[in-house]
């Protein structure tokens, strides 16, 4: 009979890499571990305890808001649209919308 002669594989080179990490939890199984009075594994314990130190102001100016705008002159706001090179016909006009409709309350 024939038989095959496998040369031995070399040793790898290099570090081996790790093993992958173990599956997560699902929700059945913490929710079981919670209920026995177990803590589930990889939970961490941060340290939440205050440092003594006293609060410092802040350094940096409040954000502006999106209707504040520093370039325009008092009393004047601008929408500047960079797709738009002519200012619109609309720009500055009150809009009045009637949401009374008679034919729907019959």
């Amino acid at each position: 009979p024939l038989q095959w002669h496998r040369p031995p594989s070399p040793p790898p080179s290099g570090p081996v890499p790790p093993p992958p990490p173990p599956a997560a939890p699902s929700f059945a199984e913490v929710l079981r571990l919670i209920q026995n009075g177990q803590e589930p594994p990889g939970l961490r314990h941060p340290r939440a305890s205050p440092t003594g130190d006293s609060p410092t102001a802040s350094r940096l100016p409040p954000p502006t808001k999106p209707w504040e705008n520093r370039t325009a002159s008092a009393g004047a706001r601008s929408i500047k649209n960079p797709h738009r090179s002519q200012p619109s016909s609309l720009e500055g006009a009150v809009i009045s919308l009637d949401f009374h409709t008679p034919h729907l309350n019959s």
